[in-house]
């Protein structure tokens, strides 16, 4: 049988084993909680950006194509303008010098629709870029918190073996220098 004092101590080696286990648990478990809300806000942010980029993308079109519009349709009643002076001075529409007027007034609502493409491709690129980026960020803070494993339970049980062997060890020494012998 194991002496009082060394059974005290060892059941307040295991008990501490046993609490800083529980500790180590406690403390897994609240960084688990921070850093699944870390995920959950950081997705939710994202997701608030993405329709804010959404937004801006409709209304950055819509005044793209109604630029777009309004150019074509400034050339086109120019066109018509110069054609309708054209007639009233007497002037052949297909003389040289009314043609190449009209012509420049095609090139420029060419050149009108066109610049609408770019504007508008530029429009689409800009929202798939920022919205990379959004994706991004929200990816780098969720990975700035993983979750983390909790402490073994095997190892504290292994701890409090040795324990419970150490305690018997020291025990078993003291019967020897006692004189009392190992099997007493």
């Amino acid at each position: 049988m194991c002496d009082p004092i060394s059974a005290i101590g060892m059941g307040l080696q295991i008990a501490g084993s046993v609490a800083g286990f529980a500790g180590q648990q406690q403390a897994t478990n609240d960084y688990n909680s921070a850093a699944m809300a870390n995920a959950r806000n950081a997705s939710l942010a994202a997701q608030h950006q993405y329709e804010g980029e959404g937004r801006k993308l409709i209304t950055d079109t819509a005044a793209i194509n109604q630029e777009g519009f309004d150019a074509v349709m400034s050339a086109r009643q120019a066109r018509g303008q110069a054609e309708a002076s054209a007639g009233s001075s007497g002037i052949d529409a297909s003389s040289i010098t009314v043609a190449s007027i009209l012509a420049d007034m095609d090139a420029q609502e060419a050149r009108s629709e066109f610049n609408t493409g770019l504007k508008r491709e530029d429009a689409k690129y800009g929202y798939t870029e920022n919205t990379r980026a959004i994706k991004a960020q929200a990816e780098g803070r969720i990975n700035s918190m993983p979750t983390k494993r909790g402490p073994s339970p095997l190892a504290l049980g292994i701890n409090v073996a040795n324990l419970g062997f150490t305690g018997w060890q020291d025990s078993q020494k003291l019967k020897t220098q006692q004189g009392l012998g190992p099997n007493n």
